[in-house]
């Protein structure tokens, strides 16, 4: 267990190297994308994904190893090319979206300025982070669009979260306990948490 959460964070320390390097070429700022592109966090959209590749990610990086579920890996197209549009990925993303796309999302102050304004504070703006998602006290067997349930992706014995690693502007990446996330979805469901 130990060793993918290690997995995990390397990850999303990669795709914040990616999205740095993007930023640096492109005036600071981080991938965004005018189009809707998917109503969960995790969506994101073919455009961000390619800016993100082209800037030296790759794909396995984009789903946490504890959620397999949403690789191409189960016998299904998986949810990689699960659009045309978007890409269903294994983390949550707080770029810049249109509103429609996720109409009651929390998202950080940050997410309109460019990754050199003065008045974001890169160490404490959330960049992106693992999946907690929740319809009430299920956070386990959540139905989509896709033909297979999603969860959370770090889950106790008893399929309780434990929590998640985040990964922050500055590309420092830490981990948050369950205790102290909060839905950043409002009413929407499923909730997430971050």
């Amino acid at each position: 267990m130990q060793a993918k959460t290690i997995q995990c964070r390397n990850n999303l320390r990669q795709i914040g190297t990616a999205m740095m390097l993007y930023a640096a070429s492109n005036d600071g700022r981080l991938p965004a994308t005018r189009r809707p592109a998917g109503t969960w966090m995790w969506d994101m959209s073919v455009d961000v994904s390619k800016q993100l590749i082209n800037n030296g990610a790759v794909k396995q990086i984009f789903f946490c190893p504890f959620e397999l579920d949403r690789q191409e890996f189960d016998g299904y197209a998986g949810l990689w090319t699960y659009s045309p549009d978007y890409r269903v990925t294994g983390y949550f993303y707080m770029y810049k979206r249109p509103v429609s796309s996720l109409p009651a999302l929390v998202l950080p102050k940050f997410y309109k300025a460019r990754m050199t304004d003065s008045v974001s504070n890169n160490e404490d703006n959330e960049l992106a982070s693992d999946v907690t998602l929740s319809v009430g006290s299920n956070f386990t067997s959540i139905m989509g669009g896709y033909n297979l349930p999603h969860g959370t992706s770090h889950l106790d014995s008893n399929n309780n979260p434990i929590g998640g690693n985040v990964l922050f502007m500055d590309g420092h990446c830490e981990w948050r306990p369950f205790n102290d996330m909060k839905i950043r979805t409002g009413t929407f469901n499923p909730q997430h948490w971050f």
